[in-house]
């Protein structure tokens, strides 16, 4: 559906690739070449070029149910933005590549306490990360690293891969703080969405961490104690 709204509008993007052959051929198989390639290969990055132009305008791929978009110009951008939009078929949340600092002052300056988020590109098909870095002062306190999907469970949505908090800075309340402050980052992003948006966490590995993050409203989502989530807009239980 994405493709032909695309096409619809002048974009070009050309599905099968030459010199891909379809695995049944015949009167049993009624599906379109396009469509077969698709479903087989949906996982792959897709290219939309320009209307006029052999330049590359958007990149595409599923992960995990979700359709990633990649878009390489403003243009680009505003065309997701006004056209996939209208469509039944999306839900769009803009995760845009940047830098953001928040500083939360304290009464010494050299002791305020900042979070920042770095957005880009990640590892694997259609990957992009999120690393959020708790400091006070210029010491690092906390970080933690977020996914956009769970591949472990294939589960969409916002995933904590990585959460650790300095051993000298622990049992402070940096953890709650930075977790409150991922949480808030996700929620304002697919805040259209919120109550359908799930936020996992992947390979939960220690007891510890486990009934931490239940205290946190988490719960298992597949009875392995590793994978855990909620979805956004949850409240954290009672401690």
């Amino acid at each position: 559906a994405a493709l032909d709204i695309m096409r619809k509008h002048g974009y070009r993007c050309q599905l099968p690739p030459e010199g891909w052959e379809r695995e049944t051929s015949g009167e049993e198989n009624k599906k379109s070449p396009e469509l077969e390639y698709l479903e087989e290969y949906h996982y792959e990055d897709h290219k939309v070029l320009g209307k006029s132009t052999d330049d590359i305008v958007f990149v595409m791929t599923e992960t995990c149910g979700w359709l990633h978009i990649r878009c390489a110009t403003k243009e680009a951008e505003d065309f997701v933005s006004e056209h996939l939009a209208e469509s039944p078929h999306y839900m769009l949340g803009r995760v845009p590549h940047a830098e953001v600092t928040i500083i939360m002052y304290d009464n010494d300056s050299a002791n305020d306490v900042t979070m920042t988020s770095r957005t880009g590109n990640g590892a694997g098909k259609g990957g992009i990360s999120t690393l959020f870095e708790l400091k006070k002062g210029t010491q690092t306190v906390a970080k933690s690293l977020c996914t956009y999907a769970n591949q472990g469970i294939q589960n969409p949505g916002p995933t904590i891969e990585l959460f650790e908090v300095a051993e000298e800075w622990r049992c402070q309340g940096h953890a709650k703080l930075l977790l409150r402050l991922i949480t808030d980052h996700f929620e304002n992003m697919f805040f259209a969405h919120i109550e359908e948006v799930k936020f996992n966490i992947h390979r939960c590995e220690t007891d510890h961490a486990h009934e931490w993050f239940r205290r946190q409203g988490f719960r298992d989502w597949d009875d392995s104690g590793e994978e855990l989530g909620k979805y956004l807009g949850v409240e954290a239980l009672s401690d």
